[in-house]
């Protein structure tokens, strides 16, 4: 994925590069159409020509509507698979800062009558507002919490895996090895009903494809986001619809998925779910704050992944009955500073910090007891 804005000379470049191409080929195909003998090959591949030779003189409408009239509050960016250009070239445009369009939508209700925001994850604990103020509530609107029953999470167990390497000290290849082994010791243990979460969809296919190889989970159903064809909603009852199976997922899966009972027993954490600072409603949103004097990271990055982890976390326990595993593979978690922002965000359930190995033998253990 590439922002690219008016002023970037990679959109300059490109723009400049997609005219040239239409005018070629509107000339090879004004040729083309002149030629008195044609076959039916030849009439095919003319009317191919012309398809797509439309479809970029739309793309390039595109282009200038987005790019060259932008709106403040608004970021743009052009999203593509260079193995399967130009079918797979998609332009974006969103709002980074919402406040003042919900103000606009709820503003005449808001005269008469009270708007009620809920929300099982409203709130974070370095900073309660930061959804609030987000969507625009003013400061002296209070936040209500409602605390579930004392014994809702006590079939929940928090798992921190320590000897799983760190990833700023050693190779890509050698953290999936890792991921992958702690994935498969954990799927063989629980005998499936796993979410395996990631915030990369290049790493969780290579993780996938590390464990595919390796054939130790043959016996089981894997169903992967952005691998497996079908929506998120097909993946999901396609995995509630075996007993061995594991569902391998990115952004989507951490939140608005309800998989209750035994259908779900472990969700497994491969990294802490930081939004890249590359994605584009992610930096522009930053860069706004930075420009206030403000750390994006403290006011924007943290919380929000803190939430993000929360919403993870409640994929498992939907109901006071409900018993599962929740497995972070991150030592980040328990060695940055910024780690107990995670933890304590988390119900007051147990917390293991203990080894792969020890963590297996504590659930086997602790399935023998069911």
């Amino acid at each position: 994925m590439s922002e690219l804005s008016l002023e970037d000379s990679r959109f300059t470049q490109m723009l400049y590069y997609l005219n040239e191409w239409i005018d070629l080929s509107q000339l090879i195909l004004q040729k083309a159409e002149r030629l008195t003998e044609k076959t039916i090959k030849d009439q095919l591949t003319i009317a191919d020509w012309r398809y797509w030779t439309e479809e970029m003189m739309v793309k390039a409408v595109e282009f200038s509507e987005i790019f060259v009239f932008p709106l403040a509050g608004e970021v743009s960016w052009i999203d593509g698979d260079l193995r399967s250009l130009p079918t797979s070239l998609s332009l974006y445009k969103r709002p980074f800062a919402v406040a003042s369009l919900i103000d606009k939508v709820m503003a005449p209700a808001r005269q008469d009558k009270a708007i009620i925001w809920l929300s099982g994850t409203m709130t974070v604990p370095a900073n309660e507002r930061f959804i609030v103020n987000q969507i625009g509530i003013p400061e002296h609107v209070p936040i209500k919490k409602f605390e579930p029953p004392k014994d809702f999470y006590r079939g929940a167990h928090v798992y921190i895996v320590e000897d799983m390497p760190d990833i700023q000290h050693v190779s890509q290849h050698e953290y999936i090895e890792s991921v992958a082994d702690a994935v498969i010791q954990t799927v063989l243990v629980t005998e499936g009903r796993c979410f395996v979460l990631f915030t990369s969809q290049d790493m969780l296919r290579k993780t996938v494809d590390l464990i595919q190889d390796t054939g130790l989970l043959e016996d089981y159903m894997l169903f992967a986001q952005g691998i497996s064809s079908g929506s998120r909603m097909k993946l999901l009852k396609s995995f509630q619809r075996f007993q061995k199976s594991v569902l391998f997922g990115t952004n989507s899966f951490w939140e608005g998925v309800d998989v209750p009972g035994d259908a779900l027993r472990a969700v497994v954490v491969v990294r802490l779910p930081f939004t890249s600072p590359e994605e584009p409603i992610f930096k522009a949103r930053s860069e706004v704050i930075m420009r206030e004097g403000v750390n994006p990271f403290l006011q924007y990055a943290l919380p929000e992944a803190v939430l993000r982890l929360r919403q993870g976390f409640g994929r498992l326990i939907r109901s006071k009955n409900d018993k599962g595993l929740f497995i972070v593979l991150d030592r980040r978690i328990e060695t940055k500073s910024y780690g107990r922002e995670f933890i304590s965000a988390l119900p007051e359930v147990k917390v293991s910090k203990v080894s792969l190995e020890k963590m297996v033998t504590d659930i086997e253990a602790w399935y023998n007891k069911q």
